[in-house]
């Protein structure tokens, strides 16, 4: 059977920008929120954000407890290499 092992790549930093409350949709509110700046340095790889498109997506839940984010943007490295990014998360205050 295969096994993988995950490795500590580094420490991104993410600038946010301004933010856009879209509307209400099925799951609640949501916003976008444009991602201006990131920067991935390590010992291993640096990289810095590739585009301009990078963006956070939110929905925030009717009652406010509940909030899905969905983040994408690409990286380039020092040497020309792309690394993709995609974070989905869902936070539920009720456990906090």
């Amino acid at each position: 059977m295969a096994t993988a092992e995950l490795v500590e790549s580094g420490l991104i930093e993410v600038q946010l920008g301004d933010f856009i409350e879209v509307g209400e949709g099925p799951r609640g509110i949501r916003l976008v929120v444009d991602v201006t700046e990131v920067n991935l340095k390590s010992d291993r790889v640096n990289a810095t954000l590739a585009t301009s498109d990078a963006a956070d997506w939110g929905t925030v839940s009717d009652n406010g407890t509940l909030m899905s984010l969905d983040v994408r943007f690409t990286l380039k490295t020092d040497d020309g290499e792309y690394i993709y990014v995609c974070l989905l998360y869902t936070s539920d205050a009720a456990d906090e």
